[in-house]
């Protein structure tokens, strides 16, 4: 008997060791081919986790049910289905992903631009700026997102330099008359020239400025852990830029780039803090930059140009002047068909041309003494098409102006509801987003982008704030072209990495990014 028993315990852990190697053997290649549906690396144990937990259950119901454990686990394992068949539905939850409508209305933009060129007589090489800000929005939607998850310390250090530049170069340039304030503009200057190399001064300040907010999305991310220190130094650095380009040379221009800072800063703030009593920070932050703003009085203050935009004709003392140009695009779209050209006699040619239907009265007596007058139009015979009496900078400032004067209101609609659309996508991905650091970068950067759009829209109607800004992704220079590009490409790179970034892991600085 005893020699029976002996036998039998043997072959029953024979059995055992077979159903565990059987278990594991089933458990291992399901698994592996589960792995091996997911296309992002990175998260395949995290997606396994979730399975392993799921089967562990199903383990346990067949264990009360009498099953031993290693064929209950074998049970379960079967009970999932084929393995390829759910690493594919998990491959769905846990993939990197694109929005491909937004791609689609940037690239529709970009080629109207280049288009738009070829049509105002410049070659494909002018257009040179658009093949460099696709290259940079690639770029930026690829690996956007994973850098600032992996240099969110490093970034907000860059922030706070670029609001120190502005802020020190423009306060010393207003404060030309100590020893101090000489030596600290000298050193400005010469960096300023150091850029002047490859870029325009002001367009670098210009869009340094747009940049900020991003940046400083980044630091509002702290609030997750319920510290307001970001929210500190985002609104410090907000005031030290906006109180520097206030100050700053090219104020004017410097204008239309705070009043979109200051919105979307505000706007960020509110979605970021909601209800929290750091929201004072912010409040404190924008009421200090806008009493600058407002408080200023002279050449590019708010106060002018807001007379400028809302009545310009007050203001129109110069053809060569934006009110002149405000008033004058009016007058013209006035005179705009649904389809077609807008229809000007030679005579009327003549008379928007050298200004006599603004600049004089009934009875051809000048209103306005013109010094420009007679050097810059005596040649009347100039006058011949619609172009020659548009702005001067019409190709970039009044693009969505001429196309409804060239090719009637029905085309300008059409262009109008493409812009409409753009910021409606790019406010639908960005909501879409619902990882904490990706939502707030998206949400400043759709800010800035739909602000430049609404400004630049506009002023194609007469209604001119400030200095013209870019029409992102249609009228761009080289460094606009750039900023812009960014912009879109950091709400694009962080709705790619929505569904495979966890909130942990971020804040260990990006372990998974690292590991892809």
């Amino acid at each position: 008997m005893r020699f029976k028993r002996i036998i039998k315990e043997s072959k029953d852990a024979v059995q055992q060791k077979t159903d565990k190697r059987q278990q594991n053997q089933e458990v291992e290649a399901f698994f592996r081919i589960v792995k091996e549906q997911i296309t992002y690396k990175p998260v395949r144990e995290e997606a396994c986790r979730e399975l392993e937990a799921h089967i562990e259950d199903k383990t346990e119901e067949y264990i009360h049910l009498g099953m031993s454990e290693e064929k209950a686990a074998v049970q379960a394992v079967k009970e999932m289905g084929d393995a390829a068949s759910v690493g594919v539905l998990l491959n769905e939850s846990y993939c990197l992903q694109m929005d491909y409508r937004l791609i689609g209305f940037i690239l529709l933009g970009v080629l109207s631009g280049i288009a738009a060129n070829l049509a105002y007589g410049y070659t494909i090489f002018d257009s040179g700026y658009c093949f460099l800000g696709l290259a940079v929005l690639y770029a930026v939607t690829v690996y956007g997102y994973r850098f600032c998850v992996l240099h969110t310390k490093k970034l907000s250090v860059v922030a706070i330099l670029i609001a120190l530049f502005l802020g020190v170069y423009g306060l010393a340039s207003a404060s030309m008359g100590g020893y101090f304030y000489q030596s600290v503009w000298e050193v400005c200057k010469y960096v300023e020239m150091v850029i002047h190399r490859f870029i325009l001064p002001h367009t670098f300040f210009y869009n340094g400025m747009l940049l900020l907010v991003p940046l400083c999305a980044i630091l509002h991310y702290k609030e997750k852990n319920k510290k307001w220190s970001g929210v500190m130094e985002a609104a410090i650095i907000i005031v030290v830029a906006v109180a520097g380009v206030t100050t700053h040379p090219w104020k004017q221009y410097m204008l239309t780039a705070n009043v979109i800072v200051l919105t979307s800063y505000f706007v960020l703030a509110i979605i970021t803090i909601g209800k929290k009593k750091e929201l004072i920070v912010p409040i404190l932050a924008v009421g200090l930059c806008t009493g600058l703003l407002f408080g200023a009085t002279g050449e590019g203050s708010v106060s002018e140009n807001l007379k400028q935009c809302f009545k310009p004709e007050v203001q129109a003392a110069s053809r060569w002047e934006d009110a002149y140009n405000s008033v004058l695009i009016k007058e013209l779209l006035d005179r705009a068909e649904f389809a077609g050209e807008i229809e000007l006699t030679q005579e009327e040619l003549v008379e928007y041309g050298v200004g006599t239907w603004y600049f004089h009265d009934e009875k051809g007596n000048k209103l306005i003494t013109d010094h420009n007058y007679e050097y810059y139009y005596g040649d009347e015979s100039y006058y011949e098409k619609m172009e020659d009496i548009l702005p001067s900078a019409y190709q970039n400032n009044y693009r969505i102006a001429y196309t409804i004067l060239k090719y009637g209101w029905g085309m300008g609609i059409v262009f109008l509801a493409v812009l409409a659309g753009l910021i409606g996508l790019l406010f639908y991905t960005t909501f879409r987003i619902k990882n904490k650091l990706g939502f707030y970068m998206a949400f400043g950067s759709s800010m800035v982008l739909s602000l430049q759009i609404l400004l630049y829209t506009a002023g194609n109607f007469g209604y001119q704030f400030g200095m013209f800004t870019t029409l992102p992704f249609v009228s761009e220079g080289k460094l606009s072209s750039i900023v812009n590009m960014t912009l879109a490409g950091l709400v694009l790179s962080a709705y790619r990495y929505d569904r495979v970034t966890n909130e942990e892991e971020i804040g260990q600085r990006g372990r998974r990014f690292k590991e892809a």
